[in-house]
């Protein structure tokens, strides 16, 4: 949209104080469409990070708490809508859907949208059917194997013709993305294997570990395992290597890299044991640093990943296929030529600013 039509007034709408399940895309994407010129309205917990992450980036920003009684919130909600002279409005909260359509149906707004996550979903029950069926416009999800399930599990709930996907999309310019910050981990030019914890089970890390190190005795003289992150994968192989210290000599945790983009430039090859309908959004940020990826063929992973061509994709759980394709990828021809495909394909269909085109085209 070259000229923005000043009648078109945006609205995002949530209650939920947590940033990363649901504050952070309205967030981001409000961000995206205020610096294309639209007007954009945030209406938020006065205690999130969104308002005031929103109000420092000059958005406007207003305070909005729900006070338990849902026609009083409807009503409240309603006349901040029709007042503000709202055209669209975006809920990814679900307790918010009712709430949400309900006043924006009373306050004349057309256009609801209702973006599903992955965290959690609308329950299902007649009175969401009917708001869902009638009051929203459109759903968004962030995935096709997400938006497949929701057809096929859900199928009352929401509607083929008005369910769509727009990715996650990662941006590729800017400071932090173009960033060549890395953290040299090996100590005599292993492969570095990237891995991040909760995407692989500490059992299935471990048998590979084991085939590494059982199949031929020098070859865990060739790779190394960086682990990113916290959680329960890292307190489960500390415990379990204890007694192993060969294996340990195998990996190394990150502890230095402050954010993914300097992860992945530490290492050679990702590998993901996600499996989850939702996007993968790790996978964006290795193909952006121009990294071959292997990935079970399951969830999202074969929209983003093309078999033998961007990296791999295995049969879930299939360990010994993942050692194989290691093995492969200690070339490093393969590794440029599928990290440079990986890349490619990044910038043709996962690329931030056709993802907020997308947005903008719900607008209409």
């Amino acid at each position: 949209m070259s000229e923005r039509d000043p009648h078109i007034r945006v609205c995002f709408y949530t209650s939920s104080s947590s940033w990363t399940n649901h504050q952070r895309w309205p967030y981001e994407m409000g961000r995206a469409l205020f610096d294309r010129g639209h007007t954009v309205e945030i209406l938020a917990n006065p205690h999130g990070r969104l308002y005031a992450k929103g109000k420092r980036y000059g958005m406007i920003v207003k305070k909005f708490k729900k006070r338990g009684f849902m026609p009083a919130d409807i009503l409240k909600l309603a006349r901040r809508l029709k007042r503000d002279q709202i055209t669209t409005l975006f809920v990814n909260y679900p307790p918010d859907v009712k709430t949400g359509a309900l006043a924006a149906r009373i306050a004349g707004v057309k256009n609801v949208v209702y973006r599903r996550g992955t965290v959690s979903s609308v329950r299902e029950n007649i009175i969401n059917r009917w708001i869902l069926n009638r009051y929203i416009t459109t759903v968004i999800t962030n995935s096709d194997a997400n938006r497949i399930w929701m057809l096929r599990s859900k199928s009352h709930m929401y509607r083929p013709e008005s369910t769509r996907v727009i990715y996650n999309g990662l941006r590729v310019t800017g400071q932090r993305a173009a960033s060549s910050n890395y953290h040299d981990y090996r100590n005599n030019g292993e492969l570095m294997v990237g891995v991040m914890t909760g995407d692989v089970h500490p059992s299935r890390f471990l048998t590979l570990f084991e085939l590494i190190r059982r199949e031929r005795k020098d070859d865990a003289a060739h790779f190394r395992f960086l682990i990113h992150g916290n959680g329960q994968l890292i307190r489960s192989l500390k415990h379990k290597l204890k007694r192993n210290p060969e294996l340990q000599k195998m990996l190394v945790w990150d502890s230095c890299s402050r954010n993914l983009v300097e992860f992945m430039n530490s290492i050679d090859v990702f590998v993901t044991g996600n499996t989850s309908n939702g996007f993968n959004h790790p996978l964006m940020y290795a193909m952006a640093r121009y990294k071959p990826v292997i990935a079970y063929n399951e969830g999202s992973n074969p929209e983003i990943i093309r078999n033998n061509e961007t990296g791999y994709l295995l049969n879930k759980g299939d360990v010994q296929g993942v050692k194989e394709k290691l093995d492969l990828l200690r070339n490093r021809d393969l590794r440029m030529r599928l990290g440079k495909e990986a890349r490619r394909r990044l910038e043709q269909q996962f690329n931030v600013e056709q993802s907020i085109d997308q947005m903008e085209a719900l607008l209409q």
